[in-house]
């Protein structure tokens, strides 16, 4: 027999399934991409100080001697070095998409339906980011910790993409109440307050 006690009572509720709620894996989802959106955060703080990417040092005679080269476009400059602009390429998806990912990760814990949507897009546009920078940093001469890094934040946003699906195909299946989120244009907090 079952240690758990049965319950009597048939919930009709449409938002619950059992003894779970409708949208625990969506909002379990959110909680996982907040994780993972304030780790990208941090591996973007540390990503440039821990790449090994940067230019030496001149002296004030070396900088004086060398003749200027011509000036090139930003794009000629990244062709030139691919691995740099991988580097880059890594910390600016990191940055932005670690907040996209907190963003949509507090939309998913409240029930919000559009933020499932934003939340698959997220992570399909960081997948792609992700997918260039490593272009860069395998095709170009990038450190290995650069790589490796890299790498692991594929990994990660490739295991985001099914829960992110899944957490979608839950919230389009289960419709939050619109009623939730409604209060009264003259609702005053001071007199709900008086009556507790």
């Amino acid at each position: 027999m079952s240690s758990l006690p049965l319950s009597t009572e048939e919930n009709h509720d449409s938002e619950t399934i059992g003894p779970f709620p409708a949208l625990a894996f969506a909002q379990g989802t959110g909680v996982v991409l907040q994780v993972v959106g304030g780790a990208f955060l941090m591996v973007c703080c540390c990503m440039c100080s821990t790449a090994f990417q940067w230019d030496p040092q001149w002296t004030l005679l070396e900088a004086e001697s060398i003749e200027p080269a011509p000036p090139r476009g930003r794009l000629a400059d990244l062709v030139a070095d691919p691995g740099k602009f991988g580097l880059m390429a890594t910390v600016v998806a990191s940055t932005v998409g670690g907040l996209g990912l907190l963003g949509f990760g507090l939309g998913l814990q409240t029930d919000k339906p559009r933020a499932a949507w934003g939340a698959v897009i997220c992570v399909c546009i960081l997948l792609i980011a992700m997918l260039v920078a490593a272009y860069g940093l395998w095709w170009g001469s990038a450190s290995w910790p650069a790589r490796v890094v890299n790498g692991l934040m594929v990994l990660v946003v490739l295991v985001l993409l099914p829960f992110t699906v899944t957490a979608l195909r839950q919230v389009r299946a289960n419709p939050p109440s619109g009623a939730l989120n409604l209060v009264p244009y003259d609702y005053d907090p001071k007199k709900d307050l008086g009556h507790h």
